[in-house]
């Protein structure tokens, strides 16, 4: 219901209250906990480390293109964004959160290039929110969709 709430919000009002990224990592937690029977706090570092990282080399990167410091969340990505990645590192095992992260940015940039909207700006956390909610509810009826499962890799590997 949550993420339904965010990503009505991000899409009508391009913005999200505030207290809905705590409440969504404090659940996303609560559930890792009661699906794993354990919390692996290292599971979570390496994913915010991972998050950062990328968010630096980015900041990096248009600051280099711009010859001049740019702070990406002034014009380019919204805390909104920032902080609605950040709740799902409280769920997503490392694989899983790099996939969906990645996936999730390519799948909304070419929904988003196809659709052609007047507003440039798109609603990422939003649309990333009814990714996720959809592929939570999958993986509660079809168990081999399982977000907390990381064997789908080495199948793919093999």
């Amino acid at each position: 219901m949550l993420l339904l709430l965010i990503f009505k919000q991000d899409v009508k009002d391009r913005m999200v209250w505030v207290w809905a990224f705590p409440l969504l990592a404090v659940a996303l937690a609560w559930l890792n906990y009661r699906e794993q029977h354990i919390y692996d706090f290292r599971q979570l570092a390496v994913n915010l480390i991972f998050l950062f990282v990328q968010l630096g080399l980015v900041s990096l990167y248009f600051s280099i293109k711009n010859k001049t410091w740019t702070n990406i969340t002034s014009e380019l990505l919204g805390w909104g964004d920032i902080l609605f990645l950040c709740a799902l590192a409280f769920y997503l095992p490392v694989v899983n959160f790099i996939v969906f992260y990645l996936s999730s940015l390519l799948l909304i940039l070419l929904y988003w290039v196809l659709r052609k909207p007047n507003n440039r700006h798109i609603p990422l956390a939003g649309l990333q929110a009814l990714l996720f909610a959809l592929l939570l509810c999958s993986g509660w009826l079809v168990p081999a969709l399982n977000l907390q499962q990381t064997d789908w890799i080495l199948k793919l590997m093999a």
